[in-house]
């Protein structure tokens, strides 16, 4: 009988061990995914706030300048911002967020690391993108 009861428990103890294997798997594949979602809605917003940056400057034309403010980091790494032929890029890590934007101008590009106030100016020679 003490046998059989062990048998029982280790049965138990194996099956419910394998039940909390799966669900801590299923937990941590879901944090996983949310965090990356969580990744791209943040460069989403910053590559929606620069596009909108870019073309209210360019369409108040020359002598617009401002001040705004961009997040230091996303997930923890500095990214930077490119804007080509109406494309705008966020890059983080092994990461890319591509958008559009109808700002027309030069190219610009550049990185956020420790800074995060920018100011965007239209001055005589066009649209730019300057660290404060």
């Amino acid at each position: 009988m003490k046998g059989q009861s062990s048998l029982e428990f280790m049965f138990f103890m194996g099956f419910s061990f394998l039940i909390l294997v799966t669900l801590m798997s299923a937990v941590s594949l879901r944090q996983t995914e949310f965090a990356q979602r969580s990744n791209f809605v943040d460069a989403r917003n910053i590559e929606e706030n620069v596009a909108f940056q870019l073309e209210m400057a360019q369409a108040q034309g020359e002598g617009y300048s401002r001040v705004f403010s961009l997040p230091a980091r996303i997930a923890g790494s500095a990214y930077t911002v490119d804007v080509v032929n109406q494309t705008l890029l966020v890059d983080w890590g092994d990461n890319t967020r591509i958008g559009s934007t109808i700002y027309s101008g030069r190219e610009i590009d550049f990185q956020v690391d420790d800074s995060t106030d920018f100011r965007v100016l239209h001055n005589d020679t066009g649209v730019f993108i300057v660290e404060e």
